[in-house]
């Protein structure tokens, strides 16, 4: 469950960087107005926290924790599998929340 957790963690956490990067696309201008930190900084710490993330959730999915119980090859599945029904019942529950705020604004 720990490892499935991890696996969610970097997801999430690689949108962090990927949203810096689209956030700069839509509006450069605004983006630069807004910044705290200089462009090189940030750039550097786009690039570097997307590796980390995708290494995190290639090791995470490749390497059994714990190969005495459980081998390499049914680890990915099962570590995988989890991890996806965890983002499904989260994508799942975000869109239930967003139709109930949604259906309240009709209401007003």
């Amino acid at each position: 469950m720990l490892a499935s957790s991890t696996l969610v963690w970097a997801i999430s956490t690689a949108f962090l960087f990927i949203n810096l990067v689209k956030f700069y696309l839509m509006d450069r201008h605004a983006f630069r107005k807004q910044r705290i930190f200089p462009m090189p900084v940030l750039w550097i710490s786009i690039v570097f926290g997307v590796i980390a993330c995708a290494l995190s959730i290639i090791d995470t999915l490749y390497f059994s924790w714990v190969p005495q119980q459980i081998d390499n090859s049914h680890w990915w599945y099962i570590i995988g599998g989890l991890t996806l029904v965890c983002v499904i019942i989260a994508a799942f529950g975000g869109m239930l929340a967003s139709s109930e705020a949604a259906w309240q604004d009709f209401s007003k």
